[in-house]
């Protein structure tokens, strides 16, 4: 504490000597002190408590994540059969279609091919 008349010890060294042992203490001061520490522990473990939530919150959205990225690997991978399952078909539909259409011109069965190959470019966009 400052002993000059008229000037103002400085907040932090004041909180510095409330919470100092050493230095002797009124009644109403020890009980400050004693607020002051409780408060600092609550402020500590609140914020600790936050910083849990949030670490295991991101554990999970990371969880989450990987095990979506694995989905879709599967998925593009899946995908990827398909498309060329389809284009084997293709392939083989338009061989057969040109075939019918060289032997019997354009009949029912030349236009069903065409529905069919068709279909299969429908499903490769």
């Amino acid at each position: 504490m400052t002993d000059i008349p008229g000037k103002v010890t400085p907040h932090t060294e004041l909180i510095k000597e409330i919470m100092d042992c050493r230095v002797p203490k009124y009644e109403r001061e020890h009980a400050a002190c004693v607020e002051i520490d409780h408060l600092k522990k609550e402020v500590e473990a609140h914020k600790t408590g936050v910083t849990g939530k949030w670490i295991v919150k991101a554990k999970r959205l990371a969880r989450e994540l990987k095990e979506t990225e694995d989905t879709l690997s599967e998925l593009i991978t899946e995908h990827a059969l398909v498309v060329a399952e389809c284009d084997k078909y293709r392939e083989g539909l338009e061989l057969l279609q040109s075939t019918f259409e060289q032997i019997h011109g354009v009949d029912a069965i030349a236009k069903m091919a065409k529905k069919i190959v068709g279909r299969c470019k429908e499903i490769l966009k």
